[in-house]
């Protein structure tokens, strides 16, 4: 019984960290859209209708 309890909070271990992994992944790639959206935006200025 003690063994599978410590592979339960071993799998949620694991489940929590990959978890943060991916929201870490998620920040980063939101900062780079945000940062792209940025140029885009500036290169549409530069435009004249």
């Amino acid at each position: 019984m003690a063994e599978e309890i410590n592979r339960n909070l071993q799998n949620i271990s694991h489940s929590v960290n990959t978890t943060a992994d991916g929201a870490n992944e998620l920040a980063s790639a939101s900062g780079e859209l945000a940062s792209v959206a940025a140029g885009l935006e500036e290169t549409v200025r530069g435009f004249k209708v």
